[in-house]
């Protein structure tokens, strides 16, 4: 079983498609566990109906809504509140692909023994992920939407280090990968996946740059070739950023 885990906060006018995605799911061995943050919108209203829509499918239903210390923090309160043997988060706003994406990630899962599963994603455009982790991972990302998790995997290696605001997913990720798990990619678009989320931001984009090399020097230290190359990516990237910024800096003046 699967433990698809909704972190909201004040997101009635955009989670009803997140909902849908999960309702419409051809199987029917998954749980959704709803971590919510006391929001004041309506969104816990919308959360009970769904509640029912789901529990009539025979689908459980776990919630709760109270005060965190951020997006990870309640990620965190979903994996203890999990049951599945694996877990996957699923941020409001964003949607699972199509209606078999469970149902191919079960059916997998069931004759493939892997701690982390991981398929494509579609932001607007189709993004194939590389079936290299390491490369993957430490040059692009693994975008979480796209990711399920073995609940144990967190019993072994920890939740997310909540030090990290912006980067914490990455971190995990990380651990799991010089901690030895077993990651495969399978060939399948997982979720549509909103860009325009918390770390898309000006301010939070800096701050991810920063914990990006502070994981990096953490984890890496030990794998010298890889830990240069990352280093050189991440000068690359912050270069590119001011680059940006200057630009944008530059045609808002002109319109002036």
């Amino acid at each position: 079983m699967i433990s698809i885990v909704v972190v909201t906060y004040n997101c009635k006018n955009y989670l009803e498609d997140t909902l849908q995605s999960i309702l419409k799911q051809t199987s029917l061995q998954y749980e959704v566990c709803f971590i919510d943050g006391r929001s004041s919108d309506g969104t816990v209203d919308l959360i009970k109906r769904y509640k029912i829509c789901f529990e009539n499918k025979g689908i459980k239903v776990n919630f709760t809504s109270e005060k965190d210390m951020g997006i990870y923090d309640a990620m965190n309160k979903g994996i203890y509140m999990a049951k599945g043997d694996y877990i996957y988060f699923l941020n409001a706003k964003d949607k699972l692909y199509n209606e078999t994406v469970i149902e191919n990630v079960i059916k997998f899962s069931q004759t493939n023994k892997f701690d982390i599963i991981y398929g494509d994603i579609d932001n607007g455009k189709i993004i194939k992920q590389n079936k290299k982790v390491k490369k993957q991972l430490l040059f692009n990302g693994i975008c979480h939407q796209s990711a399920f998790i073995k609940k144990k995997l967190f019993e072994e290696i920890g939740t997310h280090n909540l030090e990290y605001q912006i980067s914490a997913d990455f971190d995990f990720f990380v651990r799991a990968l010089y901690s030895g798990m077993k990651f495969k990619h399978i060939d399948i678009i997982i979720a549509k996946y909103d860009m325009e989320g918390f770390s898309s931001q000006v301010t939070n984009a800096t701050k991810a740059h920063k914990e990006y090399i502070k994981i990096v020097r953490k984890n890496l230290s030990n794998d010298i070739i890889t830990f240069l190359r990352c280093t050189l990516r991440y000068y690359l990237m912050r270069l590119k950023f001011k680059i940006k910024l200057f630009n944008n800096a530059c045609n808002l003046k002109r319109l002036r």
